[in-house]
C-alpha cells in the first residue's frame, strides 16, 4: 500500500526508470521481495521464475520450463505477466503486482533430460504499479541519501532519539569478542561516535559490532571498525570511539531511522578533521561532565 503523494511516485518513476536493481540476498531482505511468491504467466501457463533484476521498464528473469514448452518459447516475443510479492512495510502482510510486458529468451541451457533453463529479458507494456515504485525507488532514493550525506552526523539527544526512534542512548558495543557499555553521542549513515570505560590506546584500528535498539525496527547490529580512540580528558578511563560501519551490513531499517532525523535538519556537517585513527585530532570532548564514569549512564540535567 502506497503512502506517497501521486507527483512524488512519478518524480520516482522518471528520476529511476533506467537505473537496475539486482534483487540479490541483502536487496531481497531491505525491500522484503518474497522471491518464492515470483511467477510468470506464459501462453496461459503459470511458472514459478528467478528475478535476476530490474528497472521500472524491464526486468531479467531465470525461468525453468519442461523440455516440451523449449520450443515454443524460443521462438519470437512471447506476451507474459510478471507477478511480484513485498512484505508490507507497515501491514507486514504480502502485497503482490502484475506487469505485463514482451518476453525475449536471451539465453538458453538444458538442465537436465526433462527441462532446461532460460535467460530472459522482459519489457513492461505499461509503468508498474505506484507500491512498487514506492518500494524500489525508495530503495535507490535511500541509497543515494546515504553516499550523499555519508557523514553527516546527528548528536543522539532525548528529542533526536525520540525522532529517530531511538529507545536508549545507553547501548552495548562488542570489541575484540569483549561486549562493553557505551554511550552513543552521535550517529551517521556511516558510523557512530561513541563513550566507554576503556585504555583508548588499546581500541583503536579494531573490528567491532554496535547494537542498537529502536521503536520500530527492533534490535539491529552494525559492524564495522573503531578509525578514531581517544581518552577523555579528565577521564581517563574512558574513551571516545570513531566507529565506521561496513557498508554492505548495515540494515535498511537504520538507514531510513536516519534519513528521518535528516529530514528533519537535526545533522551537523562532517568534522574537518577526517576520523581517521592515524591522525591529530583536533578537538577534545568535552563530556565528562554530562555521564558517570562508573555506569555510563547520563546524568540527569547535565546533558540536552
Amino acid at each position: 500500500m502506497n503512502v506517497l503523494g501521486s507527483g512524488m511516485i512519478q518524480n520516482l518513476y522518471e528520476r529511476y526508470k533506467k537505473v537496475e536493481v539486482t534483487y540479490n540476498a541483502q536487496v531481497t531482505e531491505a525491500l522484503g521481495y518474497l522471491p518464492k511468491d515470483a511467477s510468470l504467466k506464459i501462453q496461459g501457463n503459470q511458472y514459478p521464475c528467478l528475478l535476476h533484476s530490474m528497472s521500472f521498464d524491464s526486468a531479467k528473469l531465470i525461468l525453468g520450463v519442461p523440455l516440451t514448452k523449449l520450443d515454443s518459447l524460443k521462438d519470437g516475443a512471447k506476451l507474459a505477466i510478471l507477478r511480484l510479492a513485498f512484505l508490507g512495510s507497515r501491514s507486514g502482510a504480502p502485497e503482490a503486482y502484475q506487469i505485463s510486458g514482451s518476453l525475449t529468451v536471451t539465453q538458453t541451457r538444458q538442465n537436465t533430460d526433462q527441462s532446461a533453463i532460460l535467460i530472459l529479458e522482459m519489457s513492461f507494456n505499461h509503468r508498474p504499479q505506484d507500491g512498487l515504485l514506492e518500494i524500489q525507488g525508495g530503495y535507490l532514493d535511500l541509497q543515494k541519501d546515504a553516499r550523499q550525506r555519508h557523514d553527516e552526523r546527528i548528536p543522539i539527544t532525548d528529542a533526536s532519539a525520540l525522532v529517530l526512534g531511538l529507545l536508549s542512548r545507553n547501548s552495548t558495543i562488542t570489541v575484540d569478542a569483549i561486549p562493553r557499555k557505551c554511550l552513543v553521542r552521535e550517529l551517521s549513515y556511516g558510523g557512530a561516535k561513541i563513550i566507554l570505560t576503556g585504555l583508548a590506546q588499546f581500541l583503536g584500528d579494531k573490528n567491532f559490532e554496535l547494537e542498537l535498539v529502536f521503536a520500530e525496527e527492533g534490535k539491529m547490529f552494525l559492524p564495522g571498525q573503531v578509525v578514531r580512540s581517544d581518552p577523555v580528558e579528565g577521564h581517563k578511563e574512558l574513551a571516545v570511539l570513531g566507529l565506521r560501519y561496513s557498508p554492505e551490513k548495515v540494515p535498511m531499517g537504520y538507514l531510513t531511522s536516519l534519513q528521518r532525523g535528516l529530514k528533519r535538519g537535526m545533522s551537523e556537517p562532517a568534522p574537518t578533521p577526517i576520523a581517521d585513527a592515524s591522525r591529530t585530532v583536533t578537538r577534545r570532548e568535552s563530556v565528562a561532565a554530562s555521564i558517570d564514569p562508573t555506569t555510563l549512564k547520563i546524568i540527569p540535567g547535565r546533558h540536552r
